[in-house]
């Protein structure tokens, strides 16, 4: 650890260099007091009390903290709950969250010394990978309870770090409690070092479903009616062309069936055009509904993906039909009480998809026509529909103790 403090002390500047030019480029924050945020200088007071410092790492670690801060407020409402990240973006959405937010501290010894001195917290959570050794260090020294929650690691990374097993077996120790997102991150964080490992449900199960707009959901299914629809969600860049090819399918057999889009970027209009070819396409960033003769819909705008989802029951969850696709995460589906079909390519959910093909509620498919033939019976097959319905319900419900596991080891080892 000496050398490893020694040795980034020595990289200081190149680092502040770095950062600034991330800053010039937006990437970090333009206002003088939040970029010195990540030299561990506040911009706020630590107010009096107990304090529970969570740190995720960017977008989506943050999002998935939101259930478990919620029930941090109403378990501990006496206490003062900072949240810190690395991302001018993840610092925006915790604008919407009952919490302090500041940048996370540098890697960096005195940095990572002021934040300790200033903040003093009294338990520390982190969640999914973002491990850094200087921070977990001051925490052990600090003698604060440390917990790794949704912990990850990947077999690749579990191979970099093990070129380093002693130093990162030391760092891996500082924590009172791993709890790993599934029996192979656990098996892999256990060989780096850790100790007190559990496995508990991903986390993500636990963050609220996206919000509904009930008023554009009214609007959106006035104008669709009583039109079979089925939802290609998330979909990413190159994968248009199955995703039409499947519906040219589909409507040769259900003539009124409504293809609903919501892609992965707004940019993919071009290709999404393109690719529908004949079949008439409307897109909601024109401001537009689907009309009678409309064969595909695509919602290219953001934040409503909570009312679409409300809208289809029937997904299929994008970037996972290209051998360069890593998956989309089904979860927000399954809360709104989706059935979901996802492609072969699904690497960065594999656990999640694992265990709902183990439970008989997902079904995989290779290309066009084995999706068409899914959704075709999801569509006309009612019983059929219901019951994978009641499948999916009964999965999500087994998932409805993971913050209550969490609560209780965090009750047992953190003293107040």
């Amino acid at each position: 650890m000496l050398f490893y403090k020694t040795l980034i002390t020595i990289f200081y500047p190149l680092i502040r260099l770095y950062l600034g030019m991330r800053r010039r480029r937006g990437k970090e924050d333009a206002h003088p007091d939040r970029f010195a945020e990540r030299f561990g200088r506040p911009s706020l007071a630590r107010p009096n009390g107990f304090l529970i410092w969570l740190h995720g790492a960017s977008v989506g670690e943050i999002n998935s903290l939101r259930g478990l801060i919620g029930r941090l407020c109403k378990d501990y409402p006496r206490a003062n709950i900072l949240l810190t990240s690395g991302s001018v973006t993840s610092a925006n959405i915790a604008k919407s969250f009952d919490v302090i937010h500041q940048y996370s501290p540098i890697d960096v010894p005195f940095a990572v010394r002021r934040f300790i001195r200033h903040w003093r917290p009294d338990l520390a959570i982190r969640v999914d990978s973002d491990l850094w050794p200087v921070q977990l260090d001051a925490l052990r020294a600090a003698n604060v309870p440390n917990f790794l929650i949704n912990g990850a690691m990947t077999e690749k990374s579990l191979k970099s770090y093990l070129k380093y097993k002693k130093f990162w077996r030391s760092a891996m120790q500082s924590f009172t409690m791993v709890m790993a997102k599934s029996a192979a991150d656990a098996r892999r964080l256990q060989q780096l070092g850790a100790k007190n490992i559990i496995v508990i449900d991903n986390l993500k199960y636990t963050t609220p479903p996206p919000l509904d707009k009930p008023a554009e959901r009214k609007k959106f299914m006035a104008a669709v009616g009583k039109r079979p629809v089925w939802h290609a969600a998330v979909l990413g860049e190159g994968e248009s062309e199955i995703i039409m090819g499947a519906h040219r399918a589909i409507i040769k057999k259900i003539p009124n069936a409504l293809l609903l889009i919501t892609p992965r970027h707004p940019s993919m209009k071009a290709e999404l055009a393109h690719s529908a070819g004949s079949l008439k396409i409307t897109f909601r960033s024109d401001g537009a509904l689907p009309k009678d003769n409309t064969d595909v819909y695509v919602a290219d705008t953001l934040g409503e993906m909570g009312l679409f989802y409300r809208c289809a029951e029937r997904a299929f969850m994008g970037r996972s039909l290209l051998p360069d696709c890593r998956g989309s995460s089904p979860i927000e589906a399954m809360q709104l009480d989706n059935v979901v079909i996802t492609g072969k390519y699904t690497c960065t959910f594999d656990e999640v998809y694992d265990e709902m093909a183990k439970d008989g509620v997902l079904e995989r498919v290779a290309d066009a026509a084995q999706l068409a033939g899914d959704i075709e019976k999801l569509l006309t097959d009612k019983n059929f529909f219901a019951a994978r319905i009641a499948a999916i319900k009964k999965f999500i419900a087994k998932k409805e103790d993971t913050l209550n596991i969490i609560m209780k080891e965090l009750k047992l080892r953190a003293k107040r």
